[in-house]
């Protein structure tokens, strides 16, 4: 049996992933950097992958919702864009990343220097955005952004603002988790069960694989690590139930096994298929690219305030991308954002300009000796900023940098140079960041 030409796409995507993942690899090697330290790339790779395989399972589910609105041709142009998107970004990325630098030895005795009690500023944090939270008077109006029937159904309030609390009491669950592990396990479960329960389906499970990556890593370190790694395998199956309790809360369902949560919650990575079809309604951008940036700089505006605000522009594309489909929002990624805003023949070039000015901020935050306490906060604001979600993206790279800048030791602050500040090894409690490889230092020694 034949295999369709759209079919076969997918599968080389999947390969074209695998060939990111290791040019990036040898580049990254070449800049004497990890992909720890570069943020950035790894959630572009994540988003590759994601989306390639979210193109394979509608292939095969015969799902040509793309190739409805733009025939095969301007499908497989719009593919060929996506993939010199993604390597415009990560040209721009190491272009500019420096080699990092060697962390003079004066700074490893400077590192172990007390600070000031972060389980406190993370306690603190945590109570503040739970509380702001828990007491949003926006948190139980029904939004209709479930299911919503009309665009205009949709009410405009306080979802962004509840969205900067739950980074908040996130920011500061994981913080403690990971300073001080015994008063960290509560605040990490709740945190989990409020992005379960209030619809994020990815969102819970992977934080929940993300603490039994920490655990896993830090078993070797203090008594309380060397306690919670005995439970690990529920921690991973926990990942498994949040995912399943999230799309059940979603979904209005009962019976939505462990294998269809995942499905749905791949399935929903069309940003590609949406960058395709954008690319191939060259005059539908031009006329909307006003609408689309306005609507962008609206954005910071919360819409208690404004009761005119613009609505979110995803929807008109969604009612492009899928006009047979239910009403909902259609991200267009980084890529497709900049492409409206930027028009063909400039958007590569913006692209690579982007990835140049975040791989100045990724060096400057991922070399921090406390950067694993924030990690997954900033790790999520780039994910925001992919996801155009541009308001959450930077609220979260200021709150980043001041969960790193308030818990620096004072005397640090004062007495490193700036060189070395900038080539501190990425370091807490002993632990590298997330894909960093073997150290290539000796181990910090334990508070």
């Amino acid at each position: 049996m034949d295999i369709p030409v759209y079919t076969v796409t997918q599968y080389v995507q999947l390969a074209l992933c695998i060939l990111y993942y290791l040019l990036a690899s040898a580049a990254l090697r070449l800049r004497r950097t990890t992909w720890g330290r570069s943020p950035l790339l790894m959630v572009c790779l994540g988003y590759a992958v994601a989306c390639a395989g979210s193109n394979l399972m509608r292939a095969l589910s015969l799902d040509r919702t793309a190739q409805w609105v733009i025939p095969e041709q301007e499908y497989l142009k719009g593919t060929v864009v996506w993939w010199l998107s993604l390597f415009s970004v990560t040209a721009g990325y190491l272009a500019i990343r420096p080699r990092s630098g060697k962390a003079p030895d004066s700074f490893r005795s400077a590192a172990l220097a007390h600070r000031n009690r972060p389980e406190q500023f993370y306690a603190a944090l945590f109570v503040v955005g739970l509380t702001a939270f828990a007491f949003n008077p926006y948190r139980k109006v029904d939004f209709g952004h479930l299911n919503p029937s009309s665009p205009e159904a949709i009410l405009i309030g306080g979802l962004l603002v509840g969205g900067i609390f739950t980074m908040m009491l996130t920011a500061g669950a994981l913080g403690l988790f990971i300073v001080q592990p015994v008063w960290g396990v509560l605040p990490v479960a709740l945190t989990v069960g409020i992005l379960t329960y209030s619809g994020s389906k990815a969102i819970g499970a992977v934080l929940v694989v993300y603490v039994a990556y920490l655990i896993w890593k830090m078993r070797t370190r203090r008594f309380a690590w060397k306690l919670a790694n005995l439970l690990l395998p529920l921690v991973i199956y926990a990942s498994g139930l949040a995912l399943r309790q999230a799309s059940t809360f979603r979904y209005g369902s009962s019976d939505i096994g462990f294998s269809r949560a995942v499905t749905t919650a791949v399935h929903r990575f069309t940003q590609q298929d949406v960058v395709a079809v954008l690319w191939g309604n060259p005059e539908w951008v031009s006329d909307f690219a006003g609408r689309y940036s306005y609507a962008q700089v609206a954005s910071f505006v919360p819409g208690f305030l404004w009761s005119g605000k613009p609505r979110n522009p995803a929807y008109e594309i969604n009612a492009l991308y899928a006009w047979h489909g239910s009403v909902s929002a259609a991200s267009p990624s980084m890529f497709g954002s900049l492409l409206i805003m930027c028009g063909r023949w400039c958007f590569l070039p913006a692209i690579a300009l982007l990835g140049a000015i975040l791989a100045r901020l990724d060096r400057r935050i991922s070399t921090f000796p406390h950067y694993r306490e924030v990690e997954w906060t900033y790790l999520y604001s780039v994910a925001m900023m992919f996801e155009t979600v541009y308001v959450l993206a930077l609220f979260g790279f200021a709150l980043t940098w001041c969960c790193l800048w308030a818990t620096q030791p004072a005397n640090l602050r004062r007495r490193l140079p700036a060189g070395a500040r900038e080539s501190a090894p990425s370091v807490a409690d002993g632990i590298e960041p997330l894909w960093s490889g073997p150290p290539s230092a000796p181990q910090l020694l334990p508070r």
